[in-house]
């Protein structure tokens, strides 16, 4: 369960059935620009139900609640994003998780800061990271990692096209244009995560109808890809399949994920 949650609530946001198919099948694209139209507003407070399928039966494992308002960062005004996870004593016989996920952007969806304080299991997490722009058309992310050993470990990456991490990421995908977006169309973006910068990638998956309480709501589907080795070639998996909302606040509805031991669902309660 660790190693599906460090991709992205998140996200995102989090991105079908498990595909699998060659890494470099087709070329990937970026975030699309940014539309003012559409996107969170400034303040925003949205819960979840966590849920988890062992061996198809669905079991209650806690709740979620992504939280925006608007922040004074530094003097200068932004918005703050935070999600909180906390699973049931239920499930915490099986997986305890405490999750504070924190990130701070700009009025142009810059990401500024990150912070990440989790107690996953028997261990727990403690990850910040600073962004800024050194120069025109350069990125540079700072982090910081502290392990329960109480090792810290410090990068400094500078990189040529935006740097975001698992909240910064959903928040910047809400704003972004996707009319000009096909089923099967692959979106890259780099996210710091664990003090380095990784190249992740969503395919887009269309748009598709999605129960949510008594409603059906119109969503637009997206899947987070990892590499995998199978039979000698390296393939991908489906790791996190992402439901976000056709509707002018772009509202993530829905985020699995996948894992071999079952299914971790966070739905958006009613």
């Amino acid at each position: 369960m660790t190693k599906s949650r460090n991709i992205v609530p998140m996200l995102i946001l989090t991105a079908l059935t498990v595909l699998s198919m060659p890494l470099a099948a087709q070329q990937p694209r970026t975030l699309q620009p940014r539309m003012a139209e559409v996107g969170p507003a400034p303040e925003e407070d949205l819960s979840y139900e966590l849920l988890f399928n062992w061996k198809f039966v669905w079991i209650k494992a806690g709740t979620a609640r992504l939280l925006t308002r608007s922040v004074d960062y530094e003097g200068r005004r932004a918005s703050e994003t935070t999600l909180f996870v906390h699973t049931s004593k239920k499930a915490d016989a099986i997986f305890l998780l405490r999750d504070t996920i924190t990130a701070v952007l700009s009025p142009d969806q810059d990401p500024l800061f990150y912070y990440k304080h989790c107690r996953e299991g028997d261990g727990q997490v403690n990850e910040k990271a600073w962004y800024s722009r050194p120069a025109p058309g350069r990125f540079q992310v700072r982090q910081r990692k502290i392990y329960n050993n109480g090792t810290v470990r410090q990068t400094d990456t500078v990189c040529s096209q935006p740097v975001y991490d698992m909240i910064s990421m959903i928040q910047c995908a809400r704003h972004s244009d996707f009319s000009t977006l096909n089923d099967g169309d692959r979106i890259s973006f780099l996210m710091a995560q664990s003090a380095r910068v990784t190249t992740q990638v969503l395919v887009y998956g269309g748009l598709e109808k999605l129960k949510v309480g008594n409603r059906t709501v119109e969503c637009h589907r997206f899947s987070q890809m990892a590499p995998k080795t199978e039979k000698g070639r390296t393939v991908e998996e489906e790791q996190v399949r992402i439901y976000v909302q056709d509707n002018a606040e772009r509202t993530p509805v829905e985020i699995d994920f996948l894992m071999k031991t079952g299914m971790t669902r966070a739905r958006l309660s009613e």
